[in-house]
């Protein structure tokens, strides 16, 4: 087998991996880059949301969370 029908392989076999975060994942990007998800303000969240500047991964965590996320907003007010 060549390198690059291993390589076909490998990319064919991990293409469906699921990359879903949850609380124990490491927020991606910005601000609070590497906190763990859980750890990462629900306005912040909110606000990446809202303003569409999430990646796939992280819009697909918030939605996950939002009744939680929406009800840690309004304790805070």
């Amino acid at each position: 087998m060549t390198f690059q029908n291993l390589w076909q392989l490998f990319t064919l076999q991990n293409s469906d991996i699921n990359m879903a975060l949850n609380d124990n994942s490491p927020m991606p990007f910005g601000m609070y880059k590497g906190e763990k998800m859980a750890n990462v303000p629900a306005s912040y969240l909110m606000w990446l949301y809202d303003e569409n500047k999430c990646n796939k991964e992280v819009r697909e965590y918030i939605e996950d969370n939002l009744d939680v996320l929406q009800e840690e907003i309004k304790k805070k007010k």
